[in-house]
């Protein structure tokens, strides 16, 4: 869901992205490396972040398209 409001585009990304800040390590961990984890926005994407717990920072790694072949992922 796409909202506009004064000229500007949000989207659910955006709440996801407040919630991480809040609750850093609420989605899945990945199987593969720690402290990354992966979040479901929406049917098609999926952001990966890696959480840094000594300094309590969100590192976005980056988004998903389900459409991409999956043995291209590397987290």
């Amino acid at each position: 869901m796409v909202i506009k409001r004064g000229g500007a585009i949000y989207s659910d990304h955006y709440a996801v992205l407040a919630k991480l800040k809040r609750y850093p390590e609420m989605c899945r961990p990945s199987g593969k490396r720690k402290n990354v984890r992966i979040a479901i926005l929406n049917k098609h994407t999926q952001l990966i972040y890696h959480f840094k717990p000594h300094k309590n920072q969100v590192e976005v790694l980056l988004f998903w398209n389900f459409k991409q072949n999956p043995a291209d992922l590397k987290y």
